[in-house]
This record gives C-alpha cells, structure tokens and sequence, in this order.
C-alpha cells in the first residue's frame, strides 16, 4: 500500500491470525516479566513454564462480546472480539476494579479425578469471566469426534447456583441448566455479568 505515515484498515483471516499471535505474545510476556499477580512487574513472580492451555485459556477470556448484534457464542466471532487490557492486571497507574486469577496445572488429571479451586467475589458489577483449557492429544485422522480427554467443569456461586461451562443464552452462562456438559471442544467458558458476590 506503500504508506510509511498512515493505518490501512484490513480483514479476513489472514489479518486476523497475526494479530491473534501477536495479542498471545503480549500475553505471554507479561506472564515471563512478573507482573502476576500483583499488576506490578517483579522478576520474582516470573512463571518459568506457561502452558499453550493457559495462554488459549487467557485469550479467549479476555473477548469482549460487544461486536455488533453478535451474541456470542457465535459462528461469526467466535467468543467475541480480543481486549488484552480486560485480562491483563496492572495496579498503576489506577487500582483496577477487575483482577486476574489463574491456575495453570501442569500435571493434569486421571479418569476419574477432579480439582476444586475457590475463588472470592467482591465486586457483583464486575462481570465474571472464567475459562478452563486443557491440551488434548490428537484423535484418529478423520475421527468424527476429536476430542479424547472430555473434562466436565462445573463452577457453583456463593448462592449455590451452578454453571456449565460453554452452555450460554443471551450472551452469558445459563443458570442451573439441564443441558449436558460440552463433549466437543477442549476448553469450557463461563460468563456471569452478575455474579453474586461471596465464596465460590
């Protein structure tokens, strides 16, 4: 476009995966620079490993659903549209009311186990965002189905309400569905825009 001084605006797919890879490197920098969890860098806080799980698991759960009258999950924008600054914590230069808990194994699970993590809500305006990723091996070539490790992940309010993920309407994760767990994809979402506040 020989422009040395100006933006050009571009789409499609082949725009879009650089700057997926590039958002996902941002993301993978402020995880090898310390600036988890307090929002300030120190070197001491550096994750030596960061699993492609947990940098997939950010990514998605830093989408924004706001892209035209897409509700998501959508076809056409997937989880909606990326905003690092919405999963990324920094404390300065103005605390943010929004913060950034992970929890990155990397020992996995057997048949048959579980994991339980609890975490305090304080802030019910603050929409809850949650995503649990995991690497799957590769299925058969030309498997109908392929994923091989199916985790079922369940996410309880304080108030005793529960959540599935992937299992969304109008936007947000459906409250006590009935609806069977997600068996296709590796990586479950949740969102609360209203999360009671407390322990869940």
């Amino acid at each position: 476009y020989n422009t040395t001084n100006s933006y050009v605006s571009m789409s499609g797919t082949s725009m879009a995966a650089p700057s997926a890879n590039g958002s996902i490197g941002l993301i993978r920098s402020y995880l090898r620079k310390g600036f988890y969890p307090t929002g300030a860098r120190r070197l001491s806080d550096s994750l030596g490993f960061i699993s492609g799980a947990l940098l997939r698991s950010m990514i998605i759960v830093s989408c924004d659903p706001n892209v035209g009258s897409y509700v998501v999950p959508s076809d056409y924008i997937g989880w909606g549209r990326f905003d690092l600054d919405s999963v990324l914590y920094f404390s300065t230069p103005t605390v943010e009311r929004r913060k950034l808990l992970l929890f990155d194994d990397t020992v996995g699970l057997a048949t048959g186990q579980y994991r339980d993590y609890q975490f305090q809500i304080t802030d019910a305006t603050v929409p809850l965002r949650a995503v649990a990723g995991w690497t799957d091996t590769a299925a058969a070539a030309g498997a109908t189905r392929a994923l091989i490790n199916d985790l079922n992940i369940r996410m309880i309010a304080s108030n005793g309400d529960s959540f599935k993920g992937n299992i969304y309407s109008g936007g947000q994760s459906v409250r006590n569905p009935t609806a069977r767990y997600d068996s296709l994809n590796p990586y479950e979402v949740f969102r609360i825009n209203a999360p009671n506040t407390g322990q869940w």
